[in-house]
């Protein structure tokens, strides 16, 4: 198809669909290529997830959380905001892991002055040691999977 085509069919589609949802729909698309799948709290329901988390919880009890995989802190930030808030911050007991030393060193920024214990390991089912494959500084995709080798197989 030439170009002249390309940009044809691509005004149709922006004229029928708009513009707004094309963009929308490309920034997905980008996205799920990168395996990089915008998570934001609100939208997947860990928020209420959260707020459950200290609602259930037994008066004058320690709540033990462990935020595996911590990034940059943003689910860890949170979660002290919403215990904060529900008057159960002093018995929150909150663990962050997360193995890149570049998004560890966010997250150390992100969670200075909390009580927070944080340690620069990844965790997983069988003790060792393992290669992570970083994608990008501070990306939610950084694992122990080759995820390039897995997408080109």
């Amino acid at each position: 198809m030439s170009i002249v085509r390309r940009a044809a069919a691509a005004e149709l589609v922006c004229c029928a669909a708009g513009r707004r949802q094309v963009a929308r729909a490309a920034r997905f698309v980008l996205h799920r290529a990168r395996l990089d799948i915008p998570n934001g709290l609100v939208h997947n329901d860990e928020s209420s997830l959260q707020r459950w988390i200290v609602e259930f919880s037994p008066a004058g009890r320690e709540i033990h959380v462990f935020d595996v995989g911590a990034n940059v802190g943003r689910w860890s930030s949170a979660m002290l905001v919403t215990a904060r808030q529900g008057g159960w911050l002093g018995d929150l007991r909150l663990r962050v892991f997360e193995p890149s030393s570049h998004t560890f060193g966010c997250l150390t920024e992100e969670l200075d002055g909390q009580q927070v214990s944080m340690r620069q390991v990844a965790l997983g089912e069988r003790p060792g040691s393992a290669l992570l494959h970083v994608m990008a500084p501070s990306t939610g995709i950084n694992s122990c999977i080759n995820r390039q080798a897995c997408c080109q197989a």
